[in-house]
């Protein structure tokens, strides 16, 4: 399983600190889906070796040495499975580097003249970020914002799901990103889900310009997952 995440608020080298929440999710996501590989691979050894066992019961006679020898085979491919077990279970201990290639960000930068920005690709947490540019005009025609996102980041977005070929997509803003990606992953055909953080809702929902935006991408949502206080209902 592969997962691309895309956002503006994500940390980058410049501002490590920024929208730590996402980092969080996408780094315990990384650590879920690694361990979803794991099992998937474990279940398909384990078949391996029964067939192997049904095969050892179907061949011909053999000398005592040589069924010595396919029995110790087939022991070490089921001691290989309790490898991957634990392995799976010290996962929290472990860097995120070793399985990193499950899980991508895109992590769009609004550039300004003169203004300072990360790198166009890093690597944080062992994940790989990619920082596209995305124009726009600061304090002017902001319920238009979601048009020059979409049209910077296209180009980019096309290219790295061509390259890394995610299941799934994780939009992680209802404004801009979600009004800008959701509908080019319709047109690809990509299947994605929204997350919504709460202002980007309560406050948007409210201003007449962004409105029918908001709630018609969230209304399209395949789903739409948001943030819960610990014991709230």
């Amino acid at each position: 399983m592969k997962i691309l995440f895309i956002s503006t608020l994500y940390p980058s080298s410049l501002s490590p600190t920024e929208a730590a929440y996402n980092r969080q999710l996408i780094c315990a996501i990384a650590e879920k889906v690694q361990e979803v590989s794991d099992y998937a691979k474990a279940s398909k050894d384990r078949q391996e070796v029964e067939e192997e066992k049904k095969d050892f019961a179907q061949r011909r006679p053999c000398t005592s040495a040589e069924a010595r020898c396919r029995v110790d085979a087939l022991r070490g491919g089921e001691t290989g499975l309790s490898s991957v077990s634990a392995s799976s279970a010290s996962l929290r201990e472990t860097d995120l580097s070793n399985h990193s290639h499950n899980v991508r960000v895109i992590a769009p930068v609004y550039w300004l003249p003169g203004r300072r920005l990360p790198s166009k690709e890093e690597v944080i947490d062992g994940i790989k970020v990619t920082h596209p540019r995305v124009y726009y005009t600061p304090g002017i025609l902001r319920n238009k914002h979601w048009k020059m996102y979409q049209c910077s980041i296209k180009k980019h977005l096309k290219a790295t799901l061509d390259d890394f070929k995610p299941d799934h997509v994780i939009i992680g803003f209802a404004y801009p990103d979600a009004v800008a990606v959701a509908p080019l992953c319709r047109e690809w055909g990509v299947k994605y889900s929204v997350r919504v953080n709460g202002s980007d809702f309560r406050l948007r929902v409210k201003q007449p310009g962004f409105r029918e935006m908001v709630l018609n991408e969230l209304n399209r949502a395949p789903r739409v997952f948001c943030p819960a206080q610990k014991g709230s209902k």
